[in-house]
């Protein structure tokens, strides 16, 4: 007992001790929970927490009071345009944490997302709220997750959709994040083009997308295939993937005429013709010719001037593709031929390929107005907006097959090692390479869909038989048993890096004209993009620029 604890002082505490019970032992955080670890070890991750939360409070602040500034439409989540407004650090679905805006088109927008559940980027395409856009996203998500169903080892080179929700009445549609499109690579070459080594790597792959796609249980007409929606996969690799279904649908359910980007549209969709799988084909082949020239093959600057560009290097469509489009369209991308009035004629005038007007061929001698004649209308000349004086290649009038041949030969350069010998002494550019890639895209280039070669027909053409090892593959000049030193190593990485063969495209004395002439094609393209959304606007759809 203490001196100054009195003996009643002591009963109490005695019988306090006795009716309690003792406290647990205290808890210890982990140790990497505690203060100590937090701000030593793990002091980046602190750090990156704390950003998050600041950023993540400033993103929210932020969108209200943009959302006051510029919102219109949907509680004023919506701009006037009804695209949704995007903010950095916002996060979607409590997974998709929004980082920038990487796309806008007529559609929506596309931005670039931190998925928090792998710490992996994605790409959202944000589609706009507005009706007919939410209509066209459900088909578009209805065709993507078909893809998705018939490619599951993803070996097709289409676009793979990975998740897809809606977010304040917004489609949102997760995809695996990409890196350049075509037509970006093509403007590091100063729209000078790559090597026909390079384009043939890629139809090769497009040409398996699009096989893919032609498949009876897939049946899918991309509708927009063009250098912008192909995308490579690593920027330093040749693999790309097609992207943006956001046009496509099924052979047998065709919603819309107004489809296809206007230098890639085929002739079937510009005469109103009904179309299939095939027009992507058509793509395909202005696309390669474009990914080694530099420029667009047909670059129209409206409708008609798109059918005059075709009809200048390949002639008329054929008589029965005439017949069978409407009488407007024809007004309004021909001229009368000729002009006056329709004389009477026998109907034996016609060739056997021709039929009378009652459907009959080789029918009786009847007097009655001959098959009215049809010409192109005279094209704008180039010089308006390329800066050119003269016309950029001697074209024949086609009257046959050969004439038809010979303009494409002159575009492509297929006897001056590319469009002004910019080739010549490049491996790989020879005259019968160049003739192999001529007779392949003249077979692509066919105006009667059912002529042009198919997918399938094309992958077995012999400019696509033609294969480089893959990387890492032990080819012939140092297999069996032997290693590959590092100088044949470095060779064949170089093969398979993209920019390696941009790196080589040539620099010559043109390159002056051709970083003016490519500003002047950026433009066209841009206006092209005008243009066709206006259209598909007018006729009420959504059109993916």
């Amino acid at each position: 007992m203490e001196d100054d604890e009195t003996p009643s002082e002591m009963d109490a505490s005695r019988d306090g001790n006795r009716g309690s019970v003792a406290a647990p032992p205290a808890m210890l955080r982990p140790p990497d929970k505690r203060p100590v670890h937090k701000l030593s070890v793990g002091l980046i991750s602190t750090y990156k927490m704390i950003n998050r939360i600041y950023y993540t409070k400033r993103a929210l602040k932020d969108a209200l009071v943009n959302r006051e500034r510029y919102g219109v439409y949907n509680d004023g989540y919506d701009d006037e345009n009804w695209d949704y407004i995007i903010q950095t650090g916002e996060v979607l679905n409590e997974r998709y944490e929004v980082k920038e805006r990487i796309g806008k088109g007529s559609f929506g927008q596309v931005i670039r997302a931190e998925d928090r559940d792998t710490g992996v980027d994605v790409a959202i395409k944000i589609i706009k709220s507005k009706k007919p856009f939410m209509m066209q996203a459900k088909v578009e998500r209805e065709l993507l997750c078909l893809l998705r169903k018939k490619d599951r080892n993803d070996e097709h080179h289409i676009v793979k959709l990975l998740h897809h929700f809606v977010h304040r009445g917004h489609q949102c549609l997760v995809f695996e994040m990409l890196s350049y499109n075509l037509y970006e690579l093509l403007k590091n070459t100063q729209l000078g083009g790559v090597s026909l080594n390079l384009v043939k790597k890629f139809a090769r792959q497009i040409l398996k997308a699009l096989n893919f796609l032609s498949r009876d249980d897939v049946d899918v007409i991309h509708c927009d295939l063009k250098p912008e929606n192909i995308l490579l996969c690593h920027p330093k690799r040749s693999t790309v993937k097609v992207i943006d279904f956001g046009s496509s649908c099924h052979s047998q359910q065709r919603m819309y005429q107004y489809i296809q980007s206007r230098f890639y549209r085929s002739p079937e969709v510009l005469l109103g013709l009904r179309y299939s799988t095939q027009i992507d084909m058509w793509s395909l082949g202005c696309i390669l010719v474009e990914m080694h020239t530099g420029e667009p093959l047909f670059g129209g600057s409206d409708q008609q001037d798109q059918m005059a560009r075709i009809v200048e290097v390949f002639g008329m469509p054929p008589e029965h593709m005439l017949r069978e489009a409407p009488e407007t369209t024809l007004q309004t991308l021909f001229e009368r031929d000729p002009p006056a009035e329709l004389s009477t004629e026998p109907m034996e005038a016609f060739s056997e390929k021709s039929s009378s007007p009652n459907g009959l061929k080789n029918g009786p001698r009847l007097e009655t107005p001959t098959m009215v004649q049809w010409k192109p209308r005279p094209r704008q000349r180039s010089s308006k907006r390329r800066g050119r004086t003269r016309p950029r290649h001697e074209l024949r009038h086609v009257t046959c097959e050969e004439d038809r041949r010979y303009n494409l030969a002159q575009i492509i350069g297929v006897y001056t090692h590319g469009p002004g010998g910019r080739r010549k002494g490049h491996e790989g550019h020879t005259v019968e390479a160049y003739e192999s890639f001529l007779d392949f895209i003249m077979q692509i280039l066919e105006y009667d869909p059912d002529r042009r070669i198919r997918p399938a027909e094309a992958l077995q053409h012999p400019l696509m038989r033609e294969t480089n090892p893959p990387l890492g593959y032990a080819s012939s000049a140092y297999a069996g048993g032997a290693s590959a030193t590092p100088q044949t190593e470095r060779a064949e990485e170089r093969k398979q890096d993209v920019w390696a063969d941009v790196a080589d495209s040539p620099m010559d004395d043109g390159t002056l004209g051709r970083t003016r002439s490519s500003k002047r094609i950026q433009n066209l393209r841009k206006q092209q993009g005008h243009t066709d959304a206006a259209g598909a606007e007018a006729a009420g759809r959504s059109h993916s620029l």
